[in-house]
Protein backbone atom coordinates (compact mmCIF):
# COMPACT_ATOMS: atom_id res chain seq x y z
CA UNK A 1 0.00 0.00 0.00
CA UNK A 2 1.97 3.46 -1.15
CA UNK A 3 1.86 6.12 1.49
CA UNK A 4 0.57 9.27 0.29
CA UNK A 5 1.29 12.29 2.20
CA UNK A 6 -0.94 14.74 3.31
CA UNK A 7 -1.36 18.86 3.55
CA UNK A 8 0.20 18.27 7.44
CA UNK A 9 2.74 16.03 6.67
CA UNK A 10 3.69 18.14 3.69
CA UNK A 11 3.87 21.72 5.46
CA UNK A 12 6.05 19.89 8.07
CA UNK A 13 8.56 18.59 5.07
CA UNK A 14 8.72 22.43 3.94
CA UNK A 15 9.21 23.89 7.30
CA UNK A 16 11.81 21.01 7.99
CA UNK A 17 13.37 22.18 4.74
CA UNK A 18 12.90 26.05 5.45
CA UNK A 19 14.92 25.46 8.77
CA UNK A 20 17.91 23.36 6.81
CA UNK A 21 18.50 25.66 4.91
CA UNK A 22 18.58 28.68 7.05
CA UNK A 23 20.28 26.99 9.72
CA UNK A 24 22.38 23.86 8.81
CA UNK A 25 21.57 20.59 9.75
CA UNK A 26 19.78 20.20 12.77
CA UNK A 27 21.37 18.58 15.46
CA UNK A 28 18.34 17.46 17.73
CA UNK A 29 15.56 18.80 15.85
CA UNK A 30 12.60 19.68 18.17
CA UNK A 31 9.06 21.07 17.86
CA UNK A 32 7.76 24.27 18.51
CA UNK A 33 5.16 25.69 21.26
CA UNK A 34 2.50 25.67 18.54
CA UNK A 35 3.94 22.19 16.67
CA UNK A 36 4.02 23.72 13.21
CA UNK A 37 7.69 24.10 12.55
CA UNK A 38 10.74 22.50 13.71
CA UNK A 39 13.83 24.40 14.95
CA UNK A 40 17.60 23.89 16.38
CA UNK A 41 18.39 24.33 19.48
CA UNK A 42 20.53 26.77 20.02
CA UNK A 43 21.81 27.39 23.59
CA UNK A 44 20.86 31.09 25.49
CA UNK A 45 23.64 33.54 25.61
CA UNK A 46 24.49 34.79 29.05
CA UNK A 47 22.92 37.52 30.72
CA UNK A 48 24.68 40.55 31.06
CA UNK A 49 24.80 42.08 34.65
CA UNK A 50 25.45 45.66 34.95
CA UNK A 51 27.26 47.57 38.40
CA UNK A 52 24.90 50.02 40.32
CA UNK A 53 27.70 52.49 39.23
CA UNK A 54 27.60 51.81 35.40
CA UNK A 55 23.33 52.23 35.57
CA UNK A 56 23.89 55.52 37.23
CA UNK A 57 26.28 56.90 34.84
CA UNK A 58 24.36 55.91 31.86
CA UNK A 59 20.97 57.61 33.24
CA UNK A 60 22.79 60.50 34.83
CA UNK A 61 23.92 61.11 30.85
CA UNK A 62 20.37 60.43 29.44
CA UNK A 63 18.80 62.96 31.91
CA UNK A 64 21.44 65.57 31.32
CA UNK A 65 20.83 65.36 27.91
CA UNK A 66 24.53 64.80 26.16
CA UNK A 67 23.52 62.53 24.44
CA UNK A 68 20.32 61.24 23.22
CA UNK A 69 18.52 58.10 24.28
CA UNK A 70 18.55 56.35 21.02
CA UNK A 71 22.72 56.95 20.82
CA UNK A 72 23.21 56.46 24.67
CA UNK A 73 21.62 52.42 24.16
CA UNK A 74 23.59 52.38 20.38
CA UNK A 75 26.72 53.16 22.77
CA UNK A 76 26.48 50.88 25.54
CA UNK A 77 24.44 48.25 23.70
CA UNK A 78 21.58 48.16 26.04
CA UNK A 79 17.45 48.22 24.75
CA UNK A 80 15.79 51.33 25.43
CA UNK A 81 13.42 49.65 27.87
CA UNK A 82 16.14 49.02 29.53
CA UNK A 83 17.53 52.17 29.93
CA UNK A 84 14.01 53.62 30.79
CA UNK A 85 13.48 50.86 33.82
CA UNK A 86 16.52 52.69 35.18
CA UNK A 87 15.08 55.85 34.74
CA UNK A 88 13.03 55.30 36.46
CA UNK A 89 14.32 53.27 39.11
CA UNK A 90 16.35 56.13 39.64
CA UNK A 91 13.38 58.99 39.96
CA UNK A 92 11.67 56.68 42.06
CA UNK A 93 14.43 56.12 44.39
CA UNK A 94 15.86 59.54 44.82
CA UNK A 95 13.60 60.53 47.49
CA UNK A 96 15.43 58.25 49.75
CA UNK A 97 18.70 59.93 49.26
CA UNK A 98 17.65 63.06 50.96
CA UNK A 99 15.97 61.09 54.22
CA UNK A 100 18.21 62.46 56.89
CA UNK A 101 20.55 60.12 58.53
CA UNK A 102 19.07 60.60 62.10
CA UNK A 103 17.37 56.96 61.68
CA UNK A 104 20.22 55.61 60.77
CA UNK A 105 22.50 57.21 63.11
CA UNK A 106 19.55 56.08 65.98
CA UNK A 107 20.10 52.63 64.82
CA UNK A 108 23.69 52.70 65.17
CA UNK A 109 23.45 53.97 68.32
CA UNK A 110 21.64 51.56 69.70
CA UNK A 111 23.11 48.44 68.10
CA UNK A 112 26.28 49.94 69.99
CA UNK A 113 24.86 49.88 73.55
CA UNK A 114 23.85 46.52 73.35
CA UNK A 115 27.25 45.41 72.31
CA UNK A 116 28.44 47.44 74.96
CA UNK A 117 26.27 45.68 77.33
CA UNK A 118 27.21 42.26 75.99
CA UNK A 119 30.80 42.96 75.86
CA UNK A 120 30.88 43.87 79.98
CA UNK A 121 28.67 40.85 80.35
CA UNK A 122 31.15 38.71 78.63
CA UNK A 123 33.75 40.76 80.79
CA UNK A 124 32.52 39.95 84.34
CA UNK A 125 31.58 36.38 82.75
CA UNK A 126 35.23 35.71 82.09
CA UNK A 127 36.72 37.38 85.14
CA UNK A 128 34.68 34.54 87.40
CA UNK A 129 35.84 32.17 85.26
CA UNK A 130 39.41 32.85 85.97
CA UNK A 131 38.83 33.43 89.86
CA UNK A 132 37.09 29.95 89.69
CA UNK A 133 39.85 28.09 88.23
CA UNK A 134 42.67 29.74 90.54
CA UNK A 135 40.29 28.70 93.54
CA UNK A 136 39.62 25.28 92.45
CA UNK A 137 43.21 24.79 91.01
Amino acid sequence: MEHRKTFADQKLVDAFLYCHRKFGPLSKPRLCYDGNLLERSIPMAKRRRFTPQFKAEVVIEALTGQSSQAQLCRKHSISQDQLSKWKHQLIDNAATLFESNDKHSNNSKQQIAQLEQLVGRLTIALDIEKKASTWLN
